[in-house]
């Protein structure tokens, strides 16, 4: 029986199936886990295509909600489809945004960083309705709750789904926790031109909530500047999926050769230039049937650099996006796995640590790191001891690869590893909640 004063959990969220990319693998980790511990569980999230299609992922008693200019509407469980269909509409999703996600990136990120969202066509309309309803006209699921005994978990980017959890704590007097994925003020990656806009409407949300949480310790000190209740809620890996039979923890590994040839592994999207292991690139195309470098995920930004630059690669490879359980698997074939990152020493960049930094050390394969050494990736992987290296920008020189004169050898800190799983991270939401 759960004792926990907290019965109700909301989670606020964008990302979240059937969308399939890393920004939903947090919350419906949460959102699993709160169901099995007891909690009911309500998502509230912007209207996605074939929302249903969502319930392939999550615990039966989970509820679905997406908000929009009429209040709150009710996904309905209409069972199950075949997997061809699926594949389909995940298709006709992605080529039907390609263009405006390519605008976005390409024209409105860089002028106005993340201030101006898509989604607040969404939220705002949300956030009138809300306003001008009675509390039982915006939906039926909060007319039964105890609202002494129910939480708000609202997790960010994109921002403006804080802005619907802020009014949503208001009108119910719920509590509210604010989590941050990426920072929203300050964030390195996108313009800065609206930067004190930014920080304000940062120090507002952080003020309305009862307490914060984020990814990294380095963000936990950037959130400190709006809020003396910032807690650290790591990423992790999901061991649900990469359980030890298909996982094992291995405490000695090397690095391995496939038929002669080193296998270089990078997983993830590469949205601005500053990802690009331009280097290594060079480096590994004049380095044939000796050296290979796959690319997983969409890296379109990288393979237009190879292209313009050499043509054709025969051993560098662009395999575009996968499922996921195929890309762990894949990971954990690699000779190495990359990671390739910021150099610059704000906390926004230091504190960046991608999920995959967790699931490289999770498949107990070595990891090349392209990014500051001040960073957290690179404090948690040399804490792993899976790092082989952490190289410069202005690196050229990857000899060290296939030196047969150097035997690397690498002893996997197990204990440290197993407490980096999403499990563990969520007993720790657990206890800031109590």
């Amino acid at each position: 029986m759960n004792n926990n004063p907290a019965k109700t959990i909301f989670l606020v969220c964008h990302y979240f199936p059937p969308d399939d990319n890393v920004g939903i693998r947090r919350v419906l980790f949460w959102a699993n886990k709160f169901s099995e511990s007891g909690y009911s569980v309500n998502v509230i999230t912007t209207p996605k295509r074939n929302s249903w299609l969502a319930y392939e992922h999550l615990s039966d008693s989970i509820n679905i909600f997406e908000f929009g200019i009429w209040g709150l509407r009710k996904v309905n469980r209409v069972g199950q489809v075949n997997s061809k269909s699926v594949n389909s509409d995940n298709y006709i999703i992605s080529k039907s945004s390609h263009f405006l996600r390519y605008f976005k990136q390409k024209f409105v990120n860089k002028f106005f960083g993340q201030l101006f969202d898509n989604r607040l066509l969404n939220a705002l309309p949300f956030l009138y309705h809300l306003k001008f309803s009675g509390k039982n006209d915006c939906c039926d699921i909060f007319k039964s709750i105890n609202f002494n005994k129910s939480i708000i978990i609202s997790t960010a980017p994109p921002w403006p789904v804080h802005l619907v959890s802020i009014a949503l704590s208001k009108k119910f007097g719920l509590r509210l926790v604010i989590d941050y994925r990426d920072p929203f003020s300050s964030n390195h990656v996108f313009s800065q031109n609206f930067s004190s806009i930014e920080s304000a409407i940062d120090r507002y949300i952080c003020k309305s909530a009862n307490f914060v949480t984020t990814v990294s310790p380095s963000w936990v000190r950037y959130y400190q500047q709006y809020s003396d209740k910032v807690f650290l809620i790591r990423n992790g890996y999901d061991e649900s999926i990469m359980d030890s039979s298909n996982f094992p923890f291995l405490d000695h590994v090397t690095i391995n050769a496939d038929n002669g040839i080193l296998k270089l592994g990078y997983f993830g999207s590469i949205e601005v230039f500053s990802r690009i292991p331009t280097n290594l690139i060079d480096f590994v195309y004049n380095k044939k049937n000796i050296i290979e470098l796959n690319f997983y995920g969409r890296c379109s930004l990288a393979e237009e650099f190879v292209q313009k630059k050499y043509g054709h690669a025969d051993n560098i490879n662009f395999l575009g996006v996968c499922k996921y359980d195929v890309a762990l698997n894949q990971m954990s074939k690699m000779s190495v796995n990359i990671v390739s990152e910021s150099f610059g020493l704000t906390l926004s960049e230091v504190g960046l640590v991608p999920t995959k930094i967790y699931e490289y050390i999770r498949v107990s394969r070595p990891v090349l790191a392209i990014m500051s050494r001040e960073s957290d990736s690179v404090n948690i992987l040399e804490s792993s001891c899976l790092l082989l290296k952490c190289l410069s920008a202005e690196n050229t020189d990857f000899s060290f690869l296939y030196d047969n004169s150097i035997k690397y050898d690498f002893y996997p800190n197990i204990s440290y590893i197993k407490s980096l799983s999403r499990g563990e991270s969520f007993k720790r939401l657990i206890e800031i909640i109590n």
